[in-house]
């Protein structure tokens, strides 16, 4: 279920408050207003830290336009070694989708297919250190803007 609800090009204004995030075991988020990053990015490791993530979000920095976030599926030739897993992936992306859904924030799935074009549009490029990457991964899917 992906609500297209904003286009945000050249010519139309980005959303206010948009929040990005690349969900797992250690979910990466970053926060921009008016287009243009915010200091706000960071790494929260756990899915009980992301709970308080998202239940303090609105009263720590307001309440958003718009959640990006990165989509995931399990492909066939990886199950094998997602056997057993918890699925983390999984379990924040269902968390995002509900808090949007409840305070009634369109959603957007962008594919971590997009992080090599969005990449070069941010030129902020990804750290060779998975483990220190969700941010910017984050930051990326906030950058790339190519919604219907």
């Amino acid at each position: 279920m992906v609500q297209k609800s904003i286009l945000v090009d050249s010519l139309a204004v980005p959303p206010k408050h948009l929040l990005s995030l690349d969900p797992g075991k250690a979910t990466g988020y970053a926060i921009f207003e008016n287009g243009l990053p915010t200091k706000h990015m960071g790494i929260i490791r756990g899915l009980d830290e992301f709970d308080d993530f998202l239940s303090n979000y609105v009263q720590t920095f307001g309440m958003p336009d718009i959640v990006v976030f990165e989509n995931f599926k399990l492909f066939s030739w990886k199950a094998k070694q997602q056997s057993g897993s918890p699925m983390e992936a999984s379990q924040v992306i269902g968390e995002i989708k509900f808090w949007a859904k409840l305070l009634g924030i369109p959603v957007v799935e962008q594919s971590p297919q997009i992080l090599s074009v969005a990449v070069k549009w941010s030129k902020l490029e990804l750290p060779k250190n998975h483990d220190n990457s969700h941010h910017i991964s984050a930051y990326n899917h906030g950058w790339y803007r190519d919604w219907e």
